[in-house]
């Protein structure tokens, strides 16, 4: 019996800290010409590189599981440029941080896009001074199969954050919060907000 009780408290130990290993933090620094640098953070579990996805699946590698897979990634891509890059190996997880020059936003959009079957989001500019940037549900085409659950179950409440620096002082944005720093735009969705988009979700940021 002791030892059942030690094994159910192992796996729920172990079960907190495998759902709590995934974050993405991600700043995008944009300058009059529309080129800048971006600083993308994540962790991916180790269980990740392990998972066969379905075939609903197939084909959404959005986020590279390995340093060889991030580098290569990046290199394949004219206009972005690797900057620094570092990651941090632990039983649990791999948490990658690179920072990269991209000619336009439409470097960061192929990062993802290019290496996948849907347009996860766009960025362009309305007007000189609009930014507005399209996301869309990563899985449109998946039913609730094993896999989804899976991947919803482990990481549905965890964030993403997206903080975009401006040429100039925002003066709008309709989605997310401004921040103490005038140049700057915030958004923070969770996962599960992301996984529930039906339609697509606009972020609108103006500033001058």
């Amino acid at each position: 019996m002791k030892n059942k009780l030690i094994s159910k408290i192992f796996i729920l130990l172990s079960t907190l800290i495998f759902v709590s290993c995934l974050e993405v933090e991600t700043t995008i620094n944009i300058s009059n010409n529309k080129s800048g640098v971006w600083i993308l953070k994540y962790r991916i579990m180790q269980e990740a590189s392990y998972i066969t996805p379905g075939n609903e699946l197939q084909g959404y590698n959005y986020f590279p599981v390995s340093e060889e897979e991030l580098v290569n990634r990046i290199d394949n891509i004219a206009g972005l440029e690797l900057i620094s890059f570092s990651s941090v190996n632990t039983i649990f997880y791999t948490e990658f941080l690179t920072e990269m020059s991209f000619d336009s936003t439409n470097n960061i959009q192929d990062f993802f896009n290019n290496y996948t079957n849907n347009i996860l989001f766009t960025m362009d500019y309305t007007e000189p001074d609009i930014l507005k940037m399209v996301l869309n549900n990563p899985f449109p085409e998946a039913d609730s199969t094993e896999t989804i659950n899976l991947i919803t179950g482990l990481y549905s409440d965890k964030n993403i954050s997206i903080t975009v620096v401006l040429p100039g002082i925002v003066t709008e944005s309709n989605q997310g919060l401004l921040s103490e720093n005038p140049s700057e735009a915030k958004m923070n969705i969770t996962l599960v907000q992301v996984f529930n988009i039906t339609e697509p979700l606009d972020w609108i940021v103006k500033y001058e």
